[in-house]
């Protein structure tokens, strides 16, 4: 008998064992940083198509024992992940609009 393993557990070890990988590493720069913080929440949303998720777990797993380096891990995201995938929602652009807000009060109202 041949038991099949649930698709849902292997992206969660995925995506565990990518997050290791990367959370050691201090040769990032903030934008660097961003960009995995980013692509690690997109994964975890399950808001990356999913031929595009295979196609960079593919990649990652052909890096061998290069997976051990985060630049080259980084550099592989970069190169599977397009830009667009990663840009947030117009969804989630409203709360960023909601924030702090300035009122301007005419001076005629003030009366003076």
């Amino acid at each position: 008998m041949m038991v099949r393993s649930d698709p849902k557990d292997k992206e969660t070890q995925r995506n565990s064992r990518l997050k290791a990988t990367l959370a050691n590493s201090q040769r990032f720069t903030e934008d660097q940083e961003e960009y995995v913080r980013t692509v690690l929440s997109r994964l975890e949303e399950g808001a990356l198509p999913r031929k595009t998720a295979q196609k960079t777990f593919r990649s990652l797993e052909n890096l061998g024992d290069e997976l051990l380096n985060p630049l080259k891990v980084l550099a592989t995201l970069q190169k599977n992940i397009p830009e667009r995938l990663l840009l947030a929602h117009y969804v989630e652009q409203g709360s960023a609009i909601s924030g702090k807000r300035e009122v301007i009060l005419s001076m005629y109202l003030g009366g003076g």
